[in-house]
């Protein structure tokens, strides 16, 4: 690939190519990425998330927060939805498609020649975005893991790991003990470590660490329930155990939701002891999440008449947590569900949501070789469901079937999200 009339697409074509390597664990090859630039990792003031769930939104909730208080925000977050500069932002502004292809082009021979692989890659080009932005804090959310992801070369001020769930097993183990120590690895010597409501095996393993650093459990610090039964305005109260409570309204729907609230108001009570965060910047923070970071398909209404929800929930907790919330919210309803999942994800909980709450089942062939076969699909379908059980050549197919339908629902991978906002944008 040579400099001149390079364009974006040749520079996502070329990256994407990386993909083949697969993950390599190990972070030898970032470091050596980011030292041949620099050591653009060593300059920033970093918040460093892991987990399984909640990640977006604890991250990008953060970041709301801190933007709000008037401090220059960088976020870095994956995947992405339709377009791959929603990674790396700095007050919600996408890295533009001429630094994207500037800072590629600096790492290229260096990363051609460790075989660097297509995260190790996207993860110093945001480092050298936002030392470049000179931003007063980087949120970072981990790819995947903690202690072998190309993130973790950096120091930061504050650790947080999320709700922990079985995921990626051919990777990171296949126990929740395995999966929590992986994610466990993003904790650092002297670095507060604040944790999620979790599992009690869960919370075993992280304690181990306390010797290393100060371990806090979010719920012994913050208390945080729903007031309200509007999905469309979610209202919550928090109280920090006595030491002050408040009302705020949160843009993100779901009814497991005060956990993640739970964790990012801990780590706001954290950052207040040494930076100016008001109880008012707390409050429009989570307010504006959306437009603040552009956090989207987390239980996200588009639309009420009919209702149009979307859901990129992938794994059993989030599935989980998405059937709860259409419990508790829509207790009469039955949903028109488009539905697609990649072959590596646990089903059951999903094929469980569709038998109980849909009437009508549309099953695109969305445009990714990972995605488990429509047939495969409907042979898991409840019988009764499998006259209404319709299968589409593409996305684009899938939507005009939803023409008429009073409530739909589109759930699943990341990869059919993307590409339903791609239609509906248009």
């Amino acid at each position: 690939m040579k400099n001149a009339n390079i364009s974006k697409a040749d520079v996502l074509k070329d990256l994407y190519s990386k993909q083949r390597f697969g993950i390599k664990p190990g972070l030898e090859r970032t470091l050596l990425l980011s030292e041949s630039v620099g050591d653009p990792h060593k300059n920033l003031r970093f918040i460093h998330v892991a987990g399984t769930n909640g990640k977006g939104s604890i991250c990008s909730s953060i970041a709301s927060i801190l933007m709000e208080s008037g401090y220059k925000t960088g976020l870095y977050t994956s995947p992405h939805l339709v377009d791959f500069n929603e990674r790396i932002r700095v007050n919600n502004y996408l890295i533009a498609d001429e630094e994207l292809i500037d800072y590629y082009l600096k790492l290229k021979p260096i990363s051609d020649e460790l075989g660097a692989t297509f995260f190790e890659i996207t993860t110093v080009i945001a480092f050298m975005y936002f030392n470049e932005q000179n931003v007063d804090f980087a949120v970072i959310e981990t790819g995947m893991g903690g202690k072998y992801d190309s993130t973790n070369i950096i120091k930061p001020i504050l650790s947080i790991i999320s709700k922990i769930d079985l995921d990626h097993k051919e990777y990171l183990g296949d126990t929740i003990e395995l999966i929590a120590e992986q994610k466990a690895g993003i904790i650092k010597i002297g670095v507060p470590c604040i944790v999620s409501e979790n599992s009690a095996e869960v919370i075993e393993v992280i304690k181990k660490y306390s010797d290393l650093t100060q371990i806090i459990k979010s719920n012994d610090v913050v208390g945080c329930e729903l007031i309200n039964n509007s999905i469309d305005n979610p209202i919550y109260k928090t109280d920090f155990l006595g030491k002050s409570s408040f009302n705020f309204e949160f843009a993100i729907p779901g009814k497991f939701q005060y956990q993640n609230l739970q964790t990012v108001l801990c780590a706001i009570d954290l950052l207040k002891s040494e930076f100016n965060i008001s109880n008012d910047s707390i409050q429009s923070g989570l307010k504006n999440i959306v437009k603040n970071t552009g956090l989207s398909a987390r239980i996200q209404i588009i639309n009420t008449k009919p209702i149009i929800i979307l859901d990129a929930s992938h794994n059993s907790n989030s599935i989980l947590n998405l059937a709860g919330t259409l419990e508790y919210f829509y207790p009469d309803k039955k949903w028109c569900m488009i539905f697609a999942i990649m072959k590596d994800k646990d089903n059951c909980d999903a094929i469980d949501l569709i038998n109980n709450f849909a009437y009508k089942l549309i099953l695109p062939k969305i445009k990714n070789d990972r995605a488990l076969s429509p047939t495969e699909i409907t042979s898991k379908v409840n019988p009764r469901l499998l006259s209404y059980t319709y299968i589409t050549d593409c996305t684009q197919q899938a939507v005009e079937m939803t023409n008429g339908e009073s409530n739909i629902l589109y759930f699943g991978s990341f990869f059919l999200i993307g590409e339903v906002i791609e239609i509906l944008n248009k």
